[in-house]
């Protein structure tokens, strides 16, 4: 029997918990149990549950002294085992038929989802249709059962607490972001950033500074680095297509890593809900940080940055497009003047640093007190203190549930307020007033409506896929033929197609990450699931890094002023690059067991460094010194 589930068992005034697993039913009884068994009723308990599973046996007047155990006959019906000396009463039993096996049927619903998304680019077109087919697949093409268990998924999805508080920290990131760009914090974060810029090589590092200074968003990192600094950039005769490098390579990848990110809601939203359906030991955040040290290719993909920079060293199509810049440079103007709104209070880097210090504060501070709540001191100062910090159960706090969700929302909540008093308490200046940043909220959270859209569906769709037994048809499919350490290497690969044709990381995450961790977890074990959950975020991250089609592709080469051709040519290179050595030494090793994350990524880097060093050539310039701006450069093609 392939189908794992639980029920329990009411024998006089013991309730008594089945755990059905495999082949095996246990059953786990209090100590001290003691009802003598009838034969009597071990026949009546085979003819009544062949076929069915025992939901509720009543009627029982002894205590047991045999604990029995059911086990599967191969012909996928049940016998009742005792000891010898074990005897049954008579009891009745309420059974209902057992649930059927998951079948081929099980996967056309993601396939839809995949597909859709590949060939039209509709990825929420392709998760709605999917839901839809998953809902008639699992009734059986029953329209009215169908439609009972579309209504049963939605509301679950919907009146999910967990699902509610992801919302409420995506959105309140998202929303001070909005609020940075016109309160001056983001101007004034720009300008910090660049004041010591003499070459072009500082101006490239100055860039991806202010990238990784902005990891808690992609679009806020993509179109503020990219408008503000292609100045700055081609002042020092750096070419527009290394800015939206720079820009998208500081964008996904890291928001994907960082510990408070726009991301990070809607990854632990996803990798919590499998968390809690396969019974793991561990929650969406905790399963997240397990999975760091295995992100090789994000890990890779901005180590190379700073590799390229350095160096002074290109490859490929971004060679020449730095050679060519080196022949036109801009005078430069005030770095922040793109980012700083006219009307608006002048730049202040504090009031974004001010929002974001309060948000980590808030959030470290209820992981503490959660921690305190359920009887654990730690020691601030050590990594152990800190992971029994974010490693500890669930408290109660009156009403609410003290999860990981509910503790990231109410931190951005915390620190959207604190933000919004920034732009307040303005003095010396003319105040932002709240119709103006009620405004710049909502178009901020208009702006990613879609990525909204996608992470409900694709939760409605998760809840789907497990009510059919995708992952279970798989692990029965596959997972005789396939070793579980080559499965990290297949899910990584497959992740990053999905993504590269649809143009999504997001919606490739809600579509995998309900089929492959149980797939994991059935043929392999908790440390291929985590290996597992980092090889589809990292794939996903990949394919968006390099779409044509993907929005923060597309957003870089317009921040940057880059056409998206030349952008898509000359970046490609990098993050191929990047991808092979993840796969190569991090994915298929670490899958096999032949070292952990701490070995692959030393062993990456040098690896990274070694192979950029010997396809690249240098520029062969004199970034070296100190350059004026000879005058006016030619004009970039947007």
């Amino acid at each position: 029997m392939d189908v794992t589930r639980s029920t329990e068992t009411k024998i006089g005034t013991k309730k008594l918990s089945f755990q059905l697993e495999g082949a095996n039913l246990c059953r786990q009884a209090e100590a001290g149990d003691k009802n003598p068994l009838t034969s009597q009723s071990v026949a009546l308990w085979n003819e009544t549950v062949k076929g069915y599973t025992a939901t509720e046996p009543i009627g029982c007047n002894y205590d047991l002294q045999v604990l029995p155990i059911i086990v599967d006959n191969e012909k996928g019906h049940f016998r009742l085992h005792l000891g010898e000396k074990g005897v049954a009463p008579m009891w009745s039993v309420a059974a209902r038929e057992a649930e059927p096996k998951p079948d081929w049927r099980s996967l056309l619903h993601p396939l839809l989802a995949i597909v859709i998304a590949i060939l039209f680019s509709r990825v929420v077109l392709g998760l709605g249709l999917a839901i839809l087919l998953g809902a008639l697949v699992g009734s059986d093409g029953a329209p009215l059962a169908a439609f009972s268990l579309l209504f049963t998924q939605v509301k679950a999805t919907l009146y999910s607490q967990w699902n509610g508080w992801i919302l409420v920290f995506t959105c309140g990131l998202i929303a001070m972001v909005s609020l940075m760009r016109i309160n001056g914090g983001m101007a004034g974060l720009v300008r910090l950033l660049s004041a010591r810029v003499h070459n072009r090589r500082d101006a490239e590092s100055a860039t991806a500074t202010l990238g990784f200074g902005l990891f808690f968003d992609d679009y806020a990192n993509t179109v503020v680095v990219g408008s503000t600094m292609g100045a700055v950039t081609d002042r020092f005769g750096s070419s527009r297509a290394k800015l939206a490098y720079i820009v998208d390579s500081t964008s996904a990848p890291l928001a994907g890593l960082a510990f408070l990110s726009t991301w990070i809601g809607y990854e632990v939203g996803l990798l919590g809900t499998q968390c809690q359906a396969l019974g793991l030991d561990l929650n969406g955040y905790a399963l997240f940080l397990e999975g760091l040290g295995f992100r090789l290719y994000c890990l890779l993909a901005l180590a190379l940055v700073w590799i390229s920079i350095r160096s002074r060293r290109e490859m490929g199509p971004m060679l020449q497009a730095q050679r060519q810049a080196m022949m036109t440079r801009a005078p430069i103007d005030d770095p922040s003047d793109e980012a700083k709104d006219e009307t608006g209070p002048s730049p202040k880097a504090s009031r974004a640093i001010i929002p974001l210090a309060v948000t980590f504060a808030s959030i470290l501070g209820f992981f503490i007190y959660r921690a305190q709540l359920g009887g654990i001191s730690p020691d601030l100062l050590s990594l152990v203190g800190l992971r029994e910090i974010l490693m500890a159960d669930d408290q109660a706090l009156g009403s609410l549930s003290l999860d990981i969700a509910s503790i990231l929302g109410l931190s951005s909540l915390i620190g959207l307020l604190v933000c919004l008093a920034l732009g307040r308490l303005s003095p010396g200046e003319t105040s932002l007033g709240a119709g103006t940043q009620i405004r710049a909220m909502g178009r901020g959270l208009h702006e990613v409506l879609p990525a909204i859209q996608i992470l409900v569906l694709a939760w409605i769709l998760g809840g789907m896929t497990g009510t059919v037994g995708t992952g279970t048809y798989l692990e029965a499919l596959i997972g005789e033929s396939i070793n579980p350490g080559l499965l990290p290497a297949i899910t990584f690969l497959l992740a990053a197609a999905i993504a590269f044709a649809t143009g999504t990381s997001f919606g490739t995450m809600g579509i995998l990450i309900p089929i492959i961790l149980p797939l994991a977890m059935g043929i392999g074990d908790v440390g291929i699931l985590i290996i597992c959950s980092a090889a589809i975020l990292d794939g996903a991250i990949f394919g968006d890094h390099c779409s044509p089609l993907s929005d923060t592709t597309i957003l870089s080469s317009l921040a940057s002023k880059c056409s998206l051709d030349e952008h898509v040519r000359t970046q490609l290179p990098y993050a191929l690059l990047a991808m092979v050595i993840a796969l190569l030494i991090g994915y298929i090793p670490a899958g096999l067991g032949w070292y952990g994350p701490w070995a692959a990524i030393p062993a990456g880097l040098l690896v990274l460094g070694g192979s950029y060093w010997l396809i690249s050539q240098p520029i062969e310039d004199a970034d070296s010194e100190t350059l004026e701006a000879p005058g006016p450069a030619a004009s970039h093609p947007p």
